[in-house]
């Protein structure tokens, strides 16, 4: 596992860190300041994931309940690149794939709606490298959504090098953000539900 969180952060949750680190292989990596987006903050990690080992991307503000090896399992099964978590959604706050009739994906957008498959936040590549490259295209052609370059665009520029990606669709029920103070509220409520 590789943590990447801001300096001030570190500092401020350093024992929950260690604890992480107890019970974990954990990297952690500090960044001193807010990042142009999340696809700049996943390339301060570039030393770690240029490779060929797989790499999974998660947004820290969703929860799925879903086992991830099926969704590994899905991936390796189909002998596909890399996939995107997807759920049905019809909101633009939420960044969309668009497949083909083959189920490959043909084109991701951010806060635009061109499917019914909404992203969750979580990215699977083959190889850590195929991100690295697309992301540093993308991030090249200054290829942003609301000033920021976020990591599901970065698909788009892997697409274009013939890279071949599918989605793995969950139940709406399945995912759960949590990244305003609605959605967190929402999930309390489940959750508290839950243990009642």
């Amino acid at each position: 596992f590789i943590l990447i969180l801001q300096k001030l952060h570190f500092e401020k949750y350093e024992n929950v860190i260690n604890n992480l680190r107890n019970n974990f292989s954990l990297d952690t990596v500090t960044i001193e300041k807010v990042t142009e987006g999340a696809a700049c903050t996943v390339l301060h990690t570039a030393w770690l994931v240029n490779n060929d080992v797989p790499l999974l991307i998660a947004n820290c503000d969703q929860i799925i309940d879903i086992k991830i090896q099926d969704y590994f399992k899905d991936s390796f099964t189909k002998k596909v690149d890399g996939s995107i978590l997807t759920f049905e959604a019809s909101d633009t706050k939420w960044s969309y794939a668009k497949v083909d009739s083959n189920g490959y994906v043909k084109e991701v957008k951010e806060k635009e709606k061109i499917s019914d498959y909404a992203t969750v936040g979580i990215y699977y590549f083959r190889k850590g490298k195929i991100f690295i490259s697309a992301a540093s295209k993308m991030i090249a052609n200054n290829d942003r959504v609301n000033n920021e370059f976020y990591v599901a665009p970065a698909y788009n520029y892997a697409i274009e090098n013939n890279y071949k990606f599918s989605i793995y669709n969950i139940k709406k029920g399945q995912m759960h953000g949590i990244g305003t103070p609605k959605d967190l509220s929402e999930y309390l409520k489940i959750i508290s539900k839950d243990n009642s």
